[in-house]
């Protein structure tokens, strides 16, 4: 929640000269589709976004690409996967006098051994805004960083994983 944040500065208008190169190189890639993941992870606690300047920036990106004339990007809201429903409203960039709508999708990282635990209120939220859901990062992982999946020594944990996540 400081001034000195980045997404405080982006809100500011502090990057425009380098939000104008991302645009320009946006638009050369034609109709070719961009899923953009602003500020992935938002939740996270060690990212440290404050609400209020996290829903700001992404307004300021969304209407600075737009009025750049970019029209090939979907905006991703990426939780990191284990959000409350609360935690997303908080962050949540809703409609304004400006737009209607500032998220295409509701993503979230898959990172876990119960695919019923990640990403339960990332996909109730999504179907409460009628937006499809995106897995942004997916990785063959225990949830505990003590004990990772290492698939060449340990298959059988590996595949569990795998019927998991094809489960989820």
């Amino acid at each position: 929640g400081r001034d000195d944040c980045t997404i405080a500065r982006l809100a500011r208008g502090e990057f425009d000269a380098r939000l104008g190169e991302f645009a320009r190189w946006l638009r050369s890639l034609g109709p070719r589709p961009v899923l953009l993941r602003v500020g992935y992870e938002f939740d996270g606690p060690w990212n440290n976004y404050d609400p209020q300047q996290f829903r700001a920036g992404w307004k300021y990106l969304h209407r600075f690409l737009r009025e750049a004339a970019v029209d090939n990007v979907a905006f991703v809201y990426h939780s990191h996967g284990f959000a409350s429903y609360e935690t997303l409203e908080a962050y949540w960039p809703s409609a304004d006098a400006d737009n209607e709508r500032y998220v295409d999708w509701i993503g979230y990282s898959y990172f876990q051994m119960d695919p019923d635990i990640v990403g339960r209120e990332e996909r109730r939220f999504a179907r409460d805004r009628g937006l499809k859901v995106f897995l942004g990062e997916v990785a063959p992982h225990t949830g505990d960083c003590s004990r990772q999946i290492d698939l060449a020594k340990d298959t059988a944990l590996g595949q569990r994983w795998m019927a998991n996540f094809f489960r989820h």
